[in-house]
């Protein structure tokens, strides 16, 4: 009789863990990251946002406000998702809504 593999290398799969990243994980400067959106978010106000291209517009803004921040790709993309949640969607609860567990 032939064993498995996993029985025969005794290998113990685990389950992938899947783990929730807070507001504050990614910017660990909680004053910047509030500057950054407040600023961001209030050029989109005081703008009249464009029938199409909502997303580039969006990233635009984004370019704008972080002229001279050294931001890593994770601040910039986290950056992006945080605001195009708050215009395109129902800002921090985006994402709970769209889950299908919940």
């Amino acid at each position: 009789m032939k064993n498995s593999l996993k029985n025969e290398f005794d290998y113990k799969f685990k389950k992938p863990s899947i783990s929730t990243i807070n507001d504050y994980d990614v910017f660990k400067d909680k004053e910047l990251l509030d500057r950054l959106r407040n600023t961001i978010v209030e050029n989109i106000i005081d703008s009249k946002l464009p029938e199409e291209n909502i997303d580039l517009f969006i990233n635009n803004q984004i370019d704008k406000s972080v002229e001279g921040y050294d931001l890593t790709n994770l601040e910039r993309t986290y950056l992006y998702n945080l605001i195009d949640n708050e215009i395109n969607g129902y800002g921090p609860i985006t994402e709970l809504l769209e889950d299908e567990n919940i």
